[in-house]
C-alpha cells in the first residue's frame, strides 16, 4: 500500500473560462450555473396539506412530542413558501444540531430528518444547487449517514468553521477573505453524501458530491476549499465535474485533518500492525489539492484519481509571421482517462512554458511563453514572439511551480513539440520592454 493524502479543491465566485483552439471541441467558455428558485421549477412537488402532515409527524417522532421544535413545525402554511424559510432553516439546525451532539446516531434517526428535510424544501422557497430529481429522502438519508455532511452555514450567527463529514473525511471551508456569510449570501444547509457513480480519470479513492439549499438567489461570491481525504497515493488529485466539463483540479490547502486509519489504529501488536499494513485497507489523507472553479458548478461531483501524467498536445499551432508580430499559441494538458480508446481528462493549473529552437537546435530567446491552464485545461500564449527572424519550432515543458513539477509525484509532468514554422524580419521598430533584446 502506497502513501496516502488529503485532497482538496477551491469553489468560487461565477466565471467564464475560454479557451483558445483550432479543435471546435475545446473552443468556446465554461460558464457557472447559478442556483435557482425551486418554486416554478417543472418536476417539483406541491406542498400539500399531506406534506405539511408528513413534517409534523417526523418532526414529532424525531425530537420528541414535547420539543420546541414541533411548535416550529406547527407554523408552516402549505400556501406560504417565502414565509416558510425561517421555520425551515430553524428544523434542518435542529436536525444538524442532534446528529452532532448524538454519539449513537441511528439509521432510523438519518431517515427521519431526511424526510423532514425533503419534504420542508418542497413547502418552501428555497434556491438549489441539485437537480430536483436529486432531492430525495434516499439521498439526504446518506447526507444524515455517518459518512455524510449535514450542516448549516451562512446565517447570523452561524459558525465560520469548516463544514465536514460525520466520519472527518469530507469538507469545505471558506477561503479567507471569504466567509460562509458572504459565499453563500445568507443562511443554506450544506449537505453531502458518498456516490457510486465514477469520473473519467482512473479512480483512486472517495467519491462524493456535496449541494447547497438556499435561503439567497443571489450569486454565490468568494472561494470555498473542499477536501477528500485520499487513498493509497499522496500524489492524487481531485476531479471536478461542472454540466458535461470534467477537469482535473490543482492543488489547494486542506481545510480539514484527515482522521488515521480506523484499522491501524486499532492494532495494538507488532505482527497485526504489519498485518493490517499489508491488507488492501484504506490509509486516510495528510495533504491536500484543489481548484479555483465557479459558482454552483462547484457543488457538483468530485473524485480521488490518479491522473497518471501530465500529456501536453499544441491545439494552435504557431504559424509563420514576423520578428514583430504576436505568433498566438495554445497548449492543452490532460491526465489520462480510464477508458485509453477517449480522450484525456482536462487539467487545470498546469503552468507550461513555451521555449523556443532555431533549425540548428539551438534554444532562442521568447517571450510571453509561460501560461497556466483553465478549467477546459487550454494554456493559452495569445502574445507569444520570438524577435529574431529564422526557422523554429516550439517545445511545451510542464513548469515546476504548480501541478507536472514532480515535488510530489514526478510522472505528473509532461513536453510536446509543435510543428516547425518561419518568421521573417519585421520592421525594425522593437517592442518596448522585450527582455530578449
Amino acid at each position: 500500500m502506497r502513501a496516502s493524502g488529503a485532497l482538496v479543491l477551491t469553489v468560487g465566485a461565477a466565471v467564464l473560462l475560454a479557451a483558445c483552439s483550432e479543435d471546435s471541441r475545446d473552443a468556446g467558455s465554461v460558464a457557472e450555473p447559478n442556483t435557482q428558485s425551486l418554486v416554478g421549477v417543472s418536476g417539483a412537488p406541491s406542498c400539500t396539506n399531506s406534506t405539511i402532515n408528513t413534517i409534523k409527524s417526523a418532526t414529532k417522532d424525531l425530537f420528541g412530542s414535547q420539543a420546541p421544535e414541533n411548535t416550529v413545525a406547527g407554523k408552516l402554511d402549505r400556501a406560504a413558501q417565502a414565509a416558510n424559510v425561517p421555520f425551515a432553516f430553524q428544523l434542518i439546525r435542529s436536525i444538524a444540531a442532534l446528529r452532532d451532539g448524538s454519539a449513537t446516531w441511528t439509521a432510523a434517526q438519518a431517515g427521519l430528518g431526511a424526510s423532514i428535510t425533503t419534504n420542508l424544501i418542497w413547502c418552501s422557497d428555497v434556491a438549489l444547487t441539485a437537480p430536483v430529481s436529486e432531492i430525495s429522502v434516499a439521498n439526504f438519508t446518506l447526507a444524515l449517514g455517518n459518512q455524510g455532511l449535514y450542516a448549516v452555514r451562512g446565517g447570523s450567527g452561524d459558525t465560520e468553521a469548516a463544514a465536514i463529514a460525520r466520519d472527518g473525511r469530507s469538507g469545505i471551508g471558506a477561503v479567507s477573505p471569504t466567509t460562509f456569510a458572504s459565499h453563500l449570501g445568507g443562511q443554506a444547509l450544506i449537505y453531502g453524501r458518498e456516490i457510486t457513480v465514477d469520473g473519467l480519470a482512473p479512480a483512486a479513492g472517495r467519491r462524493f458530491d456535496i449541494s447547497l439549499v438556499r435561503s439567497s438567489k443571489a450569486s454565490l461570491a468568494g472561494l470555498t476549499a473542499r477536501t477528500l481525504c485520499a487513498e493509497f497515493d499522496i500524489a492524487n488529485r481531485i476531479e471536478h465535474k461542472s454540466g458535461s466539463v470534467n477537469t482535473i483540479l490543482p492543488e489547494q490547502a486542506a481545510v480539514l485533518s484527515c482522521p488515521p486509519d480506523p484499522v491501524a489504529a486499532a492494532s495494538s501488536g507488532l505482527l497485526e500492525r504489519v498485518a493490517n499494513f499489508l491488507l488492501p485497507q484504506a490509509a486516510y489523507a495528510r495533504r491536500g489539492t484543489g481548484s479555483k472553479t465557479g459558482g454552483a458548478g462547484g457543488y457538483s461531483p468530485h473524485w480521488l484519481v490518479d491522473p497518471g501524467a501530465v500529456t501536453l498536445t499544441f491545439t494552435l499551432q504557431p504559424k509563420n509571421a514576423t520578428t514583430t508580430t504576436a505568433n498566438p499559441v495554445a497548449v492543452k494538458a490532460v491526465g489520462n482517462n480510464v477508458d485509453p480508446t477517449k480522450p484525456g481528462v482536462a487539467w487545470e493549473g498546469v503552468d507550461v512554458r513555451l521555449d523556443a529552437y532555431n533549425n540548428n537546435g539551438s534554444w532562442v530567446c521568447s517571450t510571453g511563453n509561460i501560461a497556466s491552464t483553465n478549467a477546459l485545461g487550454i494554456a493559452s500564449f495569445p502574445n507569444f514572439m520570438i524577435n529574431k527572424p529564422g526557422g523554429y519550432k516550439l517545445t511545451a515543458t510542464t513548469l515546476t511551480s504548480t501541478d507536472g513539477d514532480g515535488t510530489q509525484n514526478g510522472s505528473y509532468s509532461g513536453t510536446s513539440s509543435s510543428n516547425r514554422f518561419n518568421l521573417k524580419q519585421g520592421s525594425t521598430s522593437t517592442v518596448p520592454g522585450d527582455p530578449c533584446l
